[in-house]
C-alpha cells in the first residue's frame, strides 16, 4: 500500500512534471494530492510555530520550501491538465479555476474520465 502510494507519487512528480500531454486518472490525482499534503503540512506547522527567528536551519527550511513550492506549481499544473484531458476537456479549462474558483476544478476531478480512447490518448491504467 505505502509502496504503491510512493511509486505513484514519484512517477507523477519526477517522470511527468513537465508532461502536459496524455491523461491522468482520479487515483493518480488523489494520491498526488494526499502525499503532497503530507509534505506541506509539516512545513506549515514549522513556519507557524517554530520559525520565528532567522536561524540557519530556518533559512535552509525556507529555501527548501521555495523549491518545493516551485515543483508543486509545475507538477500540479501538469497533473491538472492531464486530468482534464482524461475528461476530454482542453487544458485551457484549467485557467477557469484560476479566474473563478478552484472548486470548479475540484468538481471536474471527481468525475470519472472517458473509458475509451479520446483525442488525448489511451485511458490511464488506474
Amino acid at each position: 500500500m505505502i509502496k504503491n502510494l510512493i511509486y505513484i507519487f514519484l512517477n507523477t512528480v519526477i517522470n511527468k512534471t513537465f508532461q502536459f500531454k496524455g491523461r491522468s486518472g482520479r487515483k493518480e490525482y488523489f494520491i498526488y494530492t494526499f502525499v503532497e499534503m503530507l509534505i506541506f503540512i509539516p512545513y506549515c506547522i514549522w513556519f507557524r510555530y517554530y520559525a520565528v527567528e532567522p536561524t540557519l536551519i530556518n533559512v535552509i527550511a525556507l529555501i527548501l520550501c521555495f523549491v518545493l513550492i516551485f515543483i508543486h506549481i509545475v507538477a500540479s499544473t501538469s497533473l491538472n491538465i492531464r486530468r482534464l484531458h482524461d475528461l476530454n476537456f482542453k487544458g485551457w479549462w484549467f485557467l477557469l479555476s484560476l479566474v473563478f474558483s478552484p472548486l470548479i476544478f475540484l468538481i471536474f476531478c471527481f468525475i470519472k474520465g472517458d473509458v475509451n480512447k479520446n483525442k488525448y490518448g489511451e485511458p490511464p491504467k488506474d
